[in-house]
């Protein structure tokens, strides 16, 4: 599987997520504020695109789980 790197001009725009703690070319950390959301809304059936595209975290390119 290729290894997909996030852009400068992507990194930027993630940091000014409040949920997004770092951003780098190779990862993405996001906050437990978010991770616990995430998991609780994941369970009720929400998709993954759903929930990142919810709290304006778009630059995911990648399926999470």
């Amino acid at each position: 599987m290729p290894v997909m790197l996030f852009s400068l001009e992507e990194i930027m725009a993630l940091k000014l997520s409040p949920y997004v703690v770092e951003a780098t070319e190779r990862f993405l950390y996001f906050s437990a504020e978010f991770k616990q959301r995430f998991y609780d809304e994941y369970q009720e059936g929400k998709s993954h695109s759903q929930l990142l595209a919810a709290r304006s975290v778009t630059h995911c390119r990648w399926t999470l789980f």
